[in-house]
């Protein structure tokens, strides 16, 4: 089960970073808005239950908690939308100048939501973890 694997994920600069959860890349775009302004935040790279990868238009503060909505796909029939607190954990240029990379540590998920997310990892999920 993706849940319980643990590994060691280089960073760039040769440093390891312990990952008890791994990221699966979906197979649709899925949006990211602020909660705040109702704007677009950026779209998803790759989820977890614990955490997210997000492209972003602007350079992201690490360790800044940003407050966060998807859009989640109709899995029972309904239109579902995830609230969730993100905190920066990093921060670094895409290929594309233009663009930014960030990864979130998602702090604030009620287990109902938690589920979720594992289903639409599950069901929408793609690529081999690790």
């Amino acid at each position: 089960m993706i849940d319980s694997i643990t590994s060691s994920v280089p960073e760039d600069g040769g440093a390891l970073q312990r990952r008890t959860v791994y990221r699966r890349h979906l197979v649709f775009y899925l949006r990211v808005f602020s909660q705040e302004n109702n704007k677009i935040f950026g779209h998803v790279v790759d989820l977890s239950t614990k955490g997210l990868m997000v492209l972003t238009e602007k350079r992201m503060t690490e360790d800044t908690v940003y407050k966060l909505r998807m859009c989640l796909p109709a899995l029972s029939g309904e239109r579902q939308e995830l609230l969730f607190d993100a905190n920066c954990r990093w921060c670094k240029e895409d290929g594309n100048p233009d663009f930014y990379l960030s990864g979130f540590q998602i702090d604030s998920l009620l287990d109902r939501e938690r589920d979720r997310l594992k289903e639409l990892i599950r069901d929408y999920g793609f690529g081999e973890p690790g």
